[in-house]
C-alpha cells in the first residue's frame, strides 16, 4: 500500500510540475488586419496557423487573437473572399506576441484608376452585386441613356468590395459635377455604397 502511495505520489508531482511548464512556454498571439486598397479593418478574415489545426476570424475592427499558442515559428495564413492569400512568417517567444498588423491586397479589376479610364473613355459604370439571376428595373434602360452610364452586375462573384466601392464612389462624384444629384433620385436601389451616402 505504501508503494502504491508513493508512485501516486510521484506521478502527482511529476504531473504538476509538467502542466507548470508546459503554462510557462505559452503566450498568445494578438493582431490586426486591414486592407490594402483603404487601409480600413477588414472584418471576418478567416485566420489560421499552418500546419496546426487553429483558426479564428477577425472581428468588426479587424482584430483577431489567438490564446495558448506555445513558442515556436509559426506561419499565419490568412483568407478573405476578393483577396489574395497571405503567409506571415512569425516566431512566437515567451513574451505574448501583440501589435501585429497585416495588410492584405485585393485582386480589383475595378478600382479607383478604373473609373477614371470608364469615364475617360466614355463608359462609366454603376456596379452592383446581385446574385446568379441578375434583376433589370422597369426605367433600368432610359436611366442609362439619360446619363449616359451604365449598370454593371457582378452576379455572385464580385471583386472585393472596397474595390467596387472605390470605383463607385469616383463616379458618383462625375455624375454630381456632370448633373446635379437628381440622377441619385433615379437611380437603381441596389448600386453598391449609393444608399450610404444619401
Amino acid at each position: 500500500m505504501k508503494t502504491v502511495f508513493l508512485i501516486l505520489l510521484f506521478l502527482t508531482t511529476n504531473l504538476d510540475s509538467f502542466c507548470q511548464t508546459e503554462n510557462r512556454a505559452k503566450t498568445y498571439i494578438e493582431g490586426r488586419i486591414v486592407s490594402g486598397v483603404n487601409k480600413k479593418p477588414l472584418a471576418d478574415v478567416y485566420v489560421s496557423l499552418k500546419h496546426k489545426n487553429i483558426g479564428t476570424v477577425t472581428d468588426s475592427m479587424g482584430y483577431f487573437r489567438f490564446g495558448e499558442v506555445p513558442e515556436g515559428k509559426y506561419h499565419l495564413i490568412t483568407q478573405y473572399f476578393g483577396y489574395g492569400e497571405t503567409d506571415t512568417a512569425i516566431n512566437v517567444a515567451s513574451a505574448p506576441l501583440t501589435g501585429l498588423k497585416i495588410t492584405i491586397e485585393a485582386n480589383c479589376s475595378y478600382d479607383k484608376s478604373k473609373a477614371e479610364v470608364d469615364i475617360k473613355s466614355g463608359e462609366p459604370k454603376l456596379l452592383l452585386v446581385g446574385s446568379i439571376a441578375p434583376v433589370v428595373f422597369k426605367n433600368q434602360h432610359k436611366f442609362e441613356q439619360k446619363y449616359k452610364v451604365q449598370y454593371f452586375d457582378f452576379g455572385c462573384t464580385p471583386p472585393a468590395y472596397e474595390c467596387i466601392e472605390e470605383y463607385n464612389k469616383i463616379v458618383f462624384s462625375y455624375l454630381d459635377k456632370k448633373y446635379g444629384e437628381k440622377w441619385r433620385r433615379e437611380a437603381r436601389p441596389d448600386v453598391m455604397f449609393l444608399e450610404e451616402e444619401k
